[in-house]
């Protein structure tokens, strides 16, 4: 009795933490094609209680024909995207049903040679394959979080930092050494009621694997959202000083476009005076005056245009010498949040370094084409750089600076680009490759 209870106990381990991490896989990758969560989880339940059955049947075949079936039908009518075809959203969810299969397989191939080379005596059948069962379940449930999920679970892909890969690890051994003396103990221990006692235990260890794994996912999510949205601030403050700017122009043009009859009077009162020196020099002091009030057509690009103007005035006021080469290069295809983001981080960074050096500070930045890329070179005097993470600078400023290269990396990977950084004698450079 008490094997058949472990046998049984198995296959709703096993059916039932498969469809979870299945429905989870489905739902990071598209869109629900209904709003109620109730529905999902009740599917969820009927999906397990159906493979469950068929399980008990203990035909390998049948086994894998329903699985891939169902999740087939789940994924062709319960989800859907805007513009990928149904049948690629299903060929995804039965190519994760095979994955997982592997998973399953290769726990089973660890646990038996555990047992070989620990030299178990053989297990009774049932007792086996609920050790295989919640064993392969430990196994796929790490192969999933730790690897499968962050590169292929989601439309974008995740990078863990050390820390998150860490508890990964510490999870696994800690849940690793569990079940060895779990499956020591079903050979060892005798007694009524210690099979079962073992069972919870192993139950336990697996939906705790469970929801540690995905509390780290989860983890990692908030730090997602959390980049983004210091990103959409950044970018608002950004757009909130430009429009500052922008009124501070306006008002300065309704003065001078207020007082323009004076101007104009002045003017011809010089001329008619034969005062051919003054005149000139007064038109002079008006060009200066009506010069930052007419932006240069540096590129074709209007956001672009703007916001290089704006820092060719910003590094005047600085003293600091703009120098700038831009090739034919055309920027429609880029989103224009983007251009700002790269263009605006890169030489914000530039201007600031610049700001703290001694001496005769001057930037360079070089835009053109390259083959069927756009190449960005921003070069920028720059005091010497002690510490490094990860090919960028640490910031001096504490934890909540130096996001501006993360939001300039995250924009230019949108884009299948590159961002390089380098610093030698003095000065920083930027290389940036953006794909058309």
């Amino acid at each position: 009795m008490e094997n058949n209870i472990l046998f049984l106990s198995g296959i709703i381990v096993s059916c039932l933490v498969t469809t979870i991490v299945i429905f989870q896989f489905m739902g990071s990758r598209h869109k629900k094609a209904f709003h109620n969560k109730q529905f999902y989880f009740l599917v969820q339940i009927g999906v397990s209680i159906f493979l469950m059955g068929i399980n008990l049947l203990q035909r390998p075949l049948v086994n894998m024909l329903s699985w891939v079936i169902s999740y087939g039908l789940v994924s062709y009518f319960l989800y859907f995207d805007d513009f990928d075809k149904p049948m690629r959203r299903v060929l995804e969810a039965e190519i994760m049903v095979l994955v997982f299969a592997v998973c399953e397989a290769t726990g089973v191939a660890l646990l038996d040679f555990m047992f070989w080379k620990m030299r178990m005596p053989p297990l009774e059948p049932e007792v086996e394959t609920f050790l295989n069962m919640t064993f392969s379940m430990f196994v796929l449930l790490f192969m999933y979080y730790t690897f499968i999920s962050p590169i292929w679970g989601r439309n974008e892909k995740v990078k863990f930092t050390k820390s998150q890969y860490v508890l990964h690890f510490i999870i696994a051994i800690y849940s690793f050494m569990n079940m060895v003396v779990i499956g020591v103990s079903f050979g060892k221990i005798r007694g009524e009621g210690m099979g079962l006692i073992l069972l919870i235990n192993m139950g336990f260890i697996i939906f705790a694997d469970m929801y540690f794994l995905y509390f780290i996912r989860f983890m990692e999510d908030n730090y997602q959202l959390k980049v983004k949205l210091e990103l959409l601030e950044q970018q608002a403050t950004m757009q909130y000083k430009y429009y500052l700017h922008q009124e501070k122009k306006h008002q300065e043009s309704l003065s001078i476009l207020h007082d323009v009859d004076k101007h104009i009077a002045v003017m011809e009162g010089l001329y008619h005076g034969d005062d051919k020196e003054g005149t000139i020099n007064y038109i002079k002091e008006i060009n200066t005056i009506l010069k930052p009030l007419l932006p240069q057509q540096l590129t074709n690009n209007g956001i672009l245009n703007i916001l290089l103007n704006d820092k060719i005035q910003n590094t005047e006021k600085l003293h600091i010498d703009l120098q700038y080469e831009i090739g034919n290069v055309d920027l429609s295809f880029m989103n224009p949040m983007d251009i700002t983001t790269i263009f605006g981080n890169l030489l914000d960074n530039a201007i600031e370094a610049c700001a703290q050096v001694n001496g005769s500070p001057w930037i360079k930045l070089k835009i053109s084409p390259y083959y069927e890329m756009i190449a960005i070179k921003v070069e920028n005097t720059s005091n010497s750089i002690d510490r490094w993470n990860e090919g960028r600078p640490v910031s001096q400023k504490g934890a909540n600076h130096g996001i501006g290269l993360s939001n300039v990396e995250r924009a230019v990977e949108k884009y299948d680009g590159s961002m390089n950084l380098s610093s030698e004698n003095g000065i920083f450079q930027c290389n940036v490759l953006i794909n058309m």
